[in-house]
């Protein structure tokens, strides 16, 4: 960990079996100091879920390592690093059309305007980068994660399956360009956010809107066009109803007004 800051790595080898803290725990501090370092598990067991971790870490390799099966990890190593930086250079260029977090209706994003959704591989992960959207900003502890998402689970296999989801949703948010970082410190994880929700717009712009009179009623129907769905509703989240509720009563006591002026 202390080396990771002073030399730079691209690619770090780790052991999952190790004293003091486990390779999932170190993976996570390592990005915190460095997001887009690659992570190349290496053990002597393979009941962690292989398949699974193939997909958010950079490879996954059982021990005794074999010269063959690492030249396949080198491959992905060099591939991995020629691709990177013309991925970071389109996303610099495009300051004019900033990609948007968005939790109304669903869970998506707009890029230059148009609604695209996340392709996840499994269910648990947009619904924990969810809770963490909820509470971004918040520190949230892994107890509580893994009673939340995995509650029948036994420890060992609550925490694998939360380190999954965690990669996963790292994964999601460089691929798709987001100005987003998943924080972990004292076992426990925050999710950061540059810039605002949908939902968070669409607020700011009730909260700031004139009264509501015949020649302010378009500027009224602009923001009520802003409102596609109540929070999260798609997705029937039980821990996102208090905020669905609240929304909807703030909508609700908008369209009211508006309604009673076109009555008038």
């Amino acid at each position: 960990l202390d080396a990771a800051q002073s030399e730079e790595p691209d690619v770090v080898f780790l052991d999952i079996e190790m004293p003091e803290m486990t390779g999932f725990e170190l993976a996570e501090r390592l990005w915190e100091v460095r997001p887009q370092l690659q992570i190349v598990f290496v053990t002597a067991y393979d009941d962690y879920a292989i398949k699974a971790f193939e997909v958010n870490a950079l490879d996954y390799l059982l021990k005794p390592v074999l010269p063959s099966r690492l030249s396949v990890t080198i491959d992905r190593i060099v591939k991995g690093s020629l691709t990177k930086p013309a991925a970071v250079v389109s996303r610099t260029e495009d300051e004019q059309e900033p990609i948007t977090l968005c939790c109304l209706q669903s869970l998506h994003y707009r890029e230059n305007g148009e609604p695209k959704h996340f392709p996840w591989k499994t269910l648990k992960a947009p619904e924990l980068f969810a809770y963490l959207i909820y509470y971004r900003g918040k520190t949230v502890s892994k107890q509580t994660l893994m009673d939340l998402l995995w509650p029948v689970h036994d420890p060992h296999k609550a925490v694998t399956q939360l380190h999954t989801a965690i990669y996963q949703i790292r994964k999601m948010i460089r691929m798709c360009g987001l100005d987003a970082r998943i924080h972990y410190h004292d076992e426990s994880y925050r999710l950061e956010l540059a810039g605002k929700l949908d939902v968070e717009k669409w607020e700011d712009r009730l909260s700031k809107a004139p009264e509501v009179m015949p020649d302010t009623l378009s500027t009224h129907q602009s923001i009520m066009d802003v409102y596609e769905g109540d929070f999260l509703a798609d997705h029937r989240y039980v821990w996102a109803e208090p905020e669905q509720e609240r929304l909807r009563l703030l909508w609700l006591e908008h369209v009211q007004s508006v309604a009673a002026c076109h009555v008038e």
